[in-house]
């Protein structure tokens, strides 16, 4: 959480096209609650994003959350990380 210490604005660049799926952006970021601004190719998208909040780009829809995140080492050992800041990506779904 050290790299996210200390900022007062926070931007997450994404590739368009960007595969969906659920990226780490930081480890024991329990106290983050800043609002984020979405890059997408040249586009900025300014404080679009809070945990728990979402933003949908045509057909894609970007979400931050706080998960703990369960991982195998070499050993096939469990461990568990909690409070991890994650981006999750995923297309929109008709309803």
């Amino acid at each position: 959480m050290k790299a996210f210490s200390g900022a007062r604005s926070y931007t997450v660049r994404v590739r368009e096209g960007q595969p969906p799926g659920t990226y780490r952006l930081a480890a024991n970021a329990a106290d983050f609650s800043s609002s984020m601004s979405l890059a997408v190719g040249d586009a900025v998208y300014t404080d679009v994003l809070s945990v728990g909040r979402s933003f949908t780009i045509g057909n894609t829809v970007y979400s931050l959350g706080l998960d703990n995140v369960k991982e195998t080492d070499d050993s096939s050992a469990v461990i568990l990380h909690y409070n991890v800041l994650t981006l999750m990506i995923k297309e929109k779904t008709e309803q």
